[in-house]
Protein backbone atom coordinates (compact mmCIF):
# COMPACT_ATOMS: atom_id res chain seq x y z
CA UNK A 1 0.00 0.00 0.00
CA UNK A 2 3.06 2.19 0.48
CA UNK A 3 5.48 3.13 -1.92
CA UNK A 4 9.14 4.66 -0.82
CA UNK A 5 9.76 7.30 -3.84
CA UNK A 6 13.10 9.07 -4.28
CA UNK A 7 13.04 12.21 -6.70
CA UNK A 8 14.15 15.86 -7.43
CA UNK A 9 11.87 18.87 -6.07
CA UNK A 10 11.75 20.35 -9.54
CA UNK A 11 11.62 23.55 -7.23
CA UNK A 12 15.17 23.64 -5.74
CA UNK A 13 16.69 20.98 -7.59
CA UNK A 14 17.30 19.17 -4.61
CA UNK A 15 16.91 15.03 -3.86
CA UNK A 16 13.84 13.99 -2.01
CA UNK A 17 12.28 10.96 -0.47
CA UNK A 18 9.16 10.05 1.34
CA UNK A 19 6.62 7.52 1.75
CA UNK A 20 3.33 7.94 -0.58
CA UNK A 21 0.39 5.35 -0.69
CA UNK A 22 0.15 3.75 -3.97
CA UNK A 23 -3.50 5.72 -4.56
CA UNK A 24 -1.91 8.93 -4.31
CA UNK A 25 0.86 7.57 -7.26
CA UNK A 26 0.50 7.85 -11.02
CA UNK A 27 1.92 4.90 -11.39
CA UNK A 28 3.98 3.72 -14.34
CA UNK A 29 1.76 1.26 -16.71
CA UNK A 30 5.38 -1.04 -17.23
CA UNK A 31 5.27 -1.07 -13.44
CA UNK A 32 5.25 -4.66 -11.54
CA UNK A 33 5.05 -4.42 -7.63
CA UNK A 34 5.96 -7.76 -7.60
CA UNK A 35 9.58 -6.88 -8.73
CA UNK A 36 9.37 -4.07 -6.10
CA UNK A 37 11.53 -4.80 -3.12
CA UNK A 38 9.51 -4.99 0.06
CA UNK A 39 10.73 -3.09 3.31
CA UNK A 40 11.14 -5.37 6.65
CA UNK A 41 13.39 -2.98 8.51
CA UNK A 42 11.17 0.37 9.15
CA UNK A 43 8.94 0.51 11.94
CA UNK A 44 4.91 1.74 11.62
CA UNK A 45 4.93 5.04 12.48
CA UNK A 46 3.65 5.87 16.52
CA UNK A 47 0.84 6.64 16.42
CA UNK A 48 1.10 8.61 19.76
CA UNK A 49 3.03 11.30 17.75
CA UNK A 50 -0.41 11.75 16.09
CA UNK A 51 -1.85 14.54 17.83
CA UNK A 52 -5.80 14.04 16.89
CA UNK A 53 -7.17 10.84 18.50
CA UNK A 54 -9.66 10.61 16.13
CA UNK A 55 -6.82 10.07 13.50
CA UNK A 56 -4.88 8.14 16.56
CA UNK A 57 -7.20 5.34 16.68
CA UNK A 58 -7.71 5.21 12.94
CA UNK A 59 -3.87 4.68 12.43
CA UNK A 60 -3.77 2.29 15.23
CA UNK A 61 -5.81 -0.52 13.15
CA UNK A 62 -3.52 -2.96 11.36
CA UNK A 63 -4.76 -2.69 7.83
CA UNK A 64 -5.32 -6.51 7.60
CA UNK A 65 -6.10 -7.76 10.13
CA UNK A 66 -4.36 -11.17 11.42
CA UNK A 67 -5.69 -14.72 10.71
CA UNK A 68 -5.70 -16.33 13.95
CA UNK A 69 -5.97 -19.93 14.89
CA UNK A 70 -10.07 -19.94 14.87
CA UNK A 71 -10.17 -18.80 11.46
CA UNK A 72 -8.41 -21.58 10.23
CA UNK A 73 -10.86 -23.71 12.37
CA UNK A 74 -14.10 -21.94 10.61
CA UNK A 75 -12.45 -22.63 7.04
CA UNK A 76 -11.58 -26.16 7.94
CA UNK A 77 -15.11 -27.07 9.70
CA UNK A 78 -16.36 -25.52 5.60
CA UNK A 79 -14.30 -27.97 4.13
CA UNK A 80 -15.20 -30.92 6.08
CA UNK A 81 -18.86 -30.19 5.24
CA UNK A 82 -17.69 -29.67 1.28
CA UNK A 83 -17.45 -26.56 0.57
CA UNK A 84 -15.16 -25.29 -2.20
CA UNK A 85 -12.01 -23.97 -0.87
CA UNK A 86 -12.60 -20.58 -3.58
CA UNK A 87 -16.58 -20.85 -3.29
CA UNK A 88 -17.34 -17.18 -2.45
CA UNK A 89 -20.41 -15.43 -2.47
CA UNK A 90 -21.67 -11.95 -1.30
CA UNK A 91 -24.42 -10.71 1.10
CA UNK A 92 -25.50 -7.19 1.02
CA UNK A 93 -27.96 -4.49 -0.42
CA UNK A 94 -28.07 -2.90 -3.50
CA UNK A 95 -24.53 -2.24 -3.37
CA UNK A 96 -23.73 -6.03 -3.33
CA UNK A 97 -26.48 -6.71 -5.51
CA UNK A 98 -25.00 -4.75 -8.31
CA UNK A 99 -24.36 -6.96 -11.41
CA UNK A 100 -20.67 -5.53 -11.99
CA UNK A 101 -19.92 -6.28 -8.34
CA UNK A 102 -17.48 -8.99 -8.49
CA UNK A 103 -18.06 -9.91 -12.22
CA UNK A 104 -15.18 -8.78 -14.07
CA UNK A 105 -13.31 -11.02 -11.55
CA UNK A 106 -15.81 -13.55 -12.46
CA UNK A 107 -15.36 -13.51 -15.78
CA UNK A 108 -11.61 -13.47 -16.09
CA UNK A 109 -12.03 -9.85 -17.79
CA UNK A 110 -9.65 -7.84 -15.84
CA UNK A 111 -6.20 -6.38 -16.07
CA UNK A 112 -4.04 -6.33 -12.49
CA UNK A 113 -1.56 -3.66 -13.66
CA UNK A 114 0.83 -3.10 -11.11
CA UNK A 115 -0.73 -5.21 -9.21
CA UNK A 116 0.73 -8.63 -10.92
CA UNK A 117 1.55 -10.28 -7.45
CA UNK A 118 -2.04 -11.12 -6.96
CA UNK A 119 -2.54 -13.06 -10.20
CA UNK A 120 -2.30 -16.51 -8.54
CA UNK A 121 -4.91 -15.45 -6.05
CA UNK A 122 -7.27 -13.57 -8.87
CA UNK A 123 -6.78 -17.03 -10.93
CA UNK A 124 -7.62 -19.15 -7.86
CA UNK A 125 -10.68 -17.29 -7.03
CA UNK A 126 -12.32 -16.31 -9.67
CA UNK A 127 -13.99 -19.32 -10.98
CA UNK A 128 -15.57 -19.62 -7.66
CA UNK A 129 -17.66 -16.23 -7.59
CA UNK A 130 -21.17 -16.15 -7.16
CA UNK A 131 -22.11 -13.05 -8.64
CA UNK A 132 -26.30 -13.58 -8.50
CA UNK A 133 -26.46 -14.12 -4.57
CA UNK A 134 -29.71 -15.21 -3.00
CA UNK A 135 -28.89 -12.98 -0.20
CA UNK A 136 -27.64 -9.62 -2.10
CA UNK A 137 -30.78 -8.21 -3.20
CA UNK A 138 -31.94 -4.17 -3.68
CA UNK A 139 -33.23 -2.84 -0.43
CA UNK A 140 -32.04 -5.54 1.79
CA UNK A 141 -31.55 -4.58 5.46
CA UNK A 142 -29.25 -6.46 8.15
CA UNK A 143 -32.87 -7.74 9.59
CA UNK A 144 -34.26 -8.41 6.67
CA UNK A 145 -31.90 -11.02 5.32
CA UNK A 146 -33.70 -13.16 8.36
CA UNK A 147 -37.05 -12.22 6.93
CA UNK A 148 -38.49 -15.47 4.78
CA UNK A 149 -40.52 -12.80 3.23
CA UNK A 150 -37.32 -11.39 1.33
CA UNK A 151 -36.21 -14.92 0.07
CA UNK A 152 -36.42 -15.55 -3.66
CA UNK A 153 -38.60 -18.30 -4.36
CA UNK A 154 -36.48 -19.06 -7.63
CA UNK A 155 -33.69 -20.11 -5.74
CA UNK A 156 -35.26 -20.80 -1.71
CA UNK A 157 -37.28 -23.66 0.11
CA UNK A 158 -40.03 -22.15 1.83
CA UNK A 159 -40.17 -20.42 5.22
CA UNK A 160 -35.97 -20.25 4.36
CA UNK A 161 -34.16 -16.96 5.22
CA UNK A 162 -32.28 -15.27 2.39
CA UNK A 163 -29.07 -15.90 4.27
CA UNK A 164 -29.70 -19.57 5.16
CA UNK A 165 -30.90 -20.12 1.24
CA UNK A 166 -27.57 -18.42 -0.19
CA UNK A 167 -25.28 -20.29 2.23
CA UNK A 168 -26.98 -23.52 1.63
CA UNK A 169 -27.20 -22.95 -2.45
CA UNK A 170 -23.45 -22.18 -2.83
CA UNK A 171 -21.61 -23.17 -0.05
CA UNK A 172 -19.39 -20.58 -0.04
CA UNK A 173 -15.80 -20.80 2.13
CA UNK A 174 -16.12 -16.77 2.02
CA UNK A 175 -18.92 -14.67 1.87
CA UNK A 176 -18.48 -10.87 1.57
CA UNK A 177 -21.21 -8.98 3.86
CA UNK A 178 -21.89 -4.99 3.16
CA UNK A 179 -24.94 -3.63 5.20
CA UNK A 180 -26.09 0.03 5.97
CA UNK A 181 -26.91 2.09 2.95
CA UNK A 182 -30.65 0.67 3.92
CA UNK A 183 -30.39 0.11 7.54
CA UNK A 184 -29.94 3.86 8.59
CA UNK A 185 -33.17 4.99 7.80
CA UNK A 186 -34.64 1.76 10.22
CA UNK A 187 -31.78 0.24 12.50
CA UNK A 188 -30.47 2.65 15.40
CA UNK A 189 -27.06 1.81 16.23
CA UNK A 190 -27.30 -0.60 18.71
CA UNK A 191 -30.13 -2.88 16.28
CA UNK A 192 -27.61 -2.82 13.93
CA UNK A 193 -24.29 -3.94 15.75
CA UNK A 194 -27.04 -6.82 16.84
CA UNK A 195 -28.10 -7.68 13.28
CA UNK A 196 -24.53 -7.98 12.08
CA UNK A 197 -23.21 -10.10 14.51
CA UNK A 198 -25.94 -12.52 14.33
CA UNK A 199 -24.87 -12.30 10.46
CA UNK A 200 -21.14 -12.66 11.18
CA UNK A 201 -21.81 -15.14 13.73
CA UNK A 202 -24.72 -17.92 11.71
CA UNK A 203 -22.10 -17.37 9.17
CA UNK A 204 -18.82 -18.91 11.48
CA UNK A 205 -20.92 -21.62 12.36
CA UNK A 206 -21.74 -22.74 9.08
CA UNK A 207 -17.87 -22.80 8.57
CA UNK A 208 -18.24 -19.57 6.53
CA UNK A 209 -15.16 -17.12 6.44
CA UNK A 210 -17.18 -13.73 6.75
CA UNK A 211 -15.70 -10.81 5.56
Amino acid sequence: NWLHVAFTDPNIGAAASGWVMTGCVELPPDLRLSAVPVNADLPDADVTNIASETLAALYAAPILSPVDESLRNVFERGQALGYAANRVTKVGDSVSYNPLYLAPLAAGDYDLGPYDYLTETAAFFAPGIETRSAAAKIGLTAFSVFDPAWASPRYCKDDETPLACEYRRTQPSIAFIMFGTNDSGVLNSEQFDQQLRQIVAETLTLGIIPV
